[in-house]
């Protein structure tokens, strides 16, 4: 009886002389050959396996390994009858084209009942990476690393007889790369994490995004310089799903069109389906305050300011983390101030605070020495005693933000010079510019004049007397609002007729 394969398992292991290399062993299913083969034979007694030595005397078919009998020993064969009949006719009979390899063509060895994680096709086969063999998508080109083959040595032929033509079955094949785009929205994607330093999880999840959306049509046939900046989108909005307070202003200067990643924000969510919370303040107070020595009470103060900001409309189309670090100086010296006074730029140096607008600095110390200024027990308030007032601000912020900017609004009103009133007139506008008011209430109201001089009122009319009577206007006149011309001839010919 034929041995057992050791590659395949099946029992159709012979024993044939290869031409230069001597005897070996081929196994005729699988067509491995080896010079030392060793069977595996299952015990019937004990289940165990035992391994022992061929039989290299007995003498069976090459083709399906029954032993041959004397007379074909005799006659020195090396099939059986059966075989030896099947092998003359397909000799005789062409071989059809569809079913012939040449022996230079490579053949991939497909993989069954596997799956790729990328884009769920089954369509894998094994590929040449190297010096190994690791199981490749065919539709995306894929590596999947939990399925890895090592290259060995062993040599593929066919099931014929080894003095017929053996066809090798080559491993190796020309590796598979990834696309330029794939490649260059991931490197996108690692600058980015790395030059903002966020989570790992960060950065899985971008990578997860923008390969589930890659080969939809709508990002697959864009630019590469596109696919960058939609990577771009894919890692804000990870950002945005961890509750990571990022603002798309961070990411201005490492792109090129800001309306292509506004773009492919967009195109993102409504491919994924993404609901996308939003972030709130006080997250990205202790975001961007995280690790400077902070305590909750001095948070709170920062989230007061800023509210105080936001009622002056200072957060209108400005950097929030900006507007944080100056919420943070302010509060921080209003607990500290007295130890002495600290300028903002030695506060961002010591806290490492990112630079800040010089304007929106100064509309803020503006804002608050206009508020301080109206407190009754407030004098001679200046830069360096500022301080003092602060908490007084927050716990009257309603009242003192009131009586600030009504003052403003009094104060814009022009005083007559020669002792009349003239209502109406304001100051210029240079004096104006100078009030720390929302735009609604810089403008200048213009009067209008609903009055014009095509309204033409009758002599005879009486505008003191509540009621009008039909007398006050003329009956053609008004008759020429309500009757067209040929109405009015109707009119007048049925008065006619009723007269006569």
């Amino acid at each position: 009886m034929p041995g057992q394969c050791q590659f395949c398992g099946e029992h159709a292991v012979i024993k044939a002389e290869i031409d230069g290399e001597g005897t070996k062993y081929i196994c005729v299913e699988c067509g491995t050959v080896d010079s030392a083969y060793i069977s595996l034979k299952h015990s019937s007694l004990n289940g165990e396996i035992e391994r022992e030595e061929a039989d290299i005397h007995e003498e069976v078919c090459e083709s399906c390994g029954v032993s041959l009998t004397p007379a074909a020993l005799e006659a020195r064969q090396q099939l059986c009858p059966d075989c030896a009949s099947e092998e003359e006719e397909s000799l005789e009979q062409p071989v059809p084209a569809e079913i012939y390899v040449s022996p230079d063509e490579k053949i991939k060895i497909p993989l069954a009942g596997a799956v790729c994680k990328s884009c769920g096709s089954q369509d894998l086969s094994t590929e040449c990476i190297g010096a190994d063999e690791r199981c490749v998508c065919k539709v995306c080109g894929t590596v999947i690393e939990e399925q890895r083959l090592v290259s060995t040595d062993f040599e593929y032929s066919n099931s014929k007889p080894p003095q017929n033509h053996c066809l090798t079955l080559p491993k190796h094949a020309m590796p598979q790369r990834k696309l330029k785009g794939l490649v260059a929205g991931l490197n996108k994607i690692r600058l980015l994490h790395d030059r903002f330093c966020f989570p790992d999880s960060v950065k899985t999840e971008a990578d997860f995004m923008y390969e589930k959306v890659f080969f939809q049509k709508e990002v697959f046939f864009a630019y590469i310089t596109t696919k960058e900046h939609y990577a771009a989108a894919c890692l804000f909005l990870a950002c945005r799903m961890q509750n990571i307070p990022i603002s798309v202003t961070h990411f201005k200067p490492y792109l090129d069109k800001f309306s292509a990643f506004f773009k492919g924000k967009k195109l993102i969510v409504r491919l994924l389906n993404l609901q996308l919370p939003s972030v709130v303040q006080t997250s990205h107070v202790s975001y961007c305050l995280e690790g400077k020595g902070f305590d909750a009470c001095l948070i709170q103060k920062v989230n007061d300011i800023l509210f105080l900001c936001r009622n002056a409309w200072l957060t209108e189309g400005r950097s929030r983390p900006g507007l944080i670090a100056i919420a943070a100086y302010y509060a921080y010296l209003s607990r500290y101030g007295a130890q002495g006074y600290m300028t903002l730029e030695k506060f961002q140096k010591k806290f490492k605070f990112p630079l800040i607008s010089v304007q929106l600095f100064n509309d803020c110390k503006q804002l608050f020495l206009k508020l301080a200024t109206v407190l009754p027990w407030a004098s001679s308030v200046d830069n360096k005693n500022l301080y003092r007032y602060i908490d007084d601000i927050l716990r009257y912020r309603h009242s003192v933000f009131q009586l600030a900017f009504r003052s403003d609004v009094d104060s814009a009103v022009s005083k007559p010079t020669n002792g009349t009133l003239s209502p109406g007139k304001r100051k210029s506008d240079e004096s104006s510019k100078e009030l720390n008011l929302p735009i609604s209430l810089k403008r200048i109201k213009q009067e209008k004049n609903y009055f014009t001089n095509d309204v033409v009122i009758p002599p005879h009319l009486n505008l003191n007397d509540p009621e009008v009577r039909e007398t006050d206007f003329d009956e053609e006149e008004i008759n020429s609002y309500l009757l067209s011309n040929e109405e009015q001839e109707k009119v007048r010919l049925l008065k006619l007729e009723q007269i006569e």
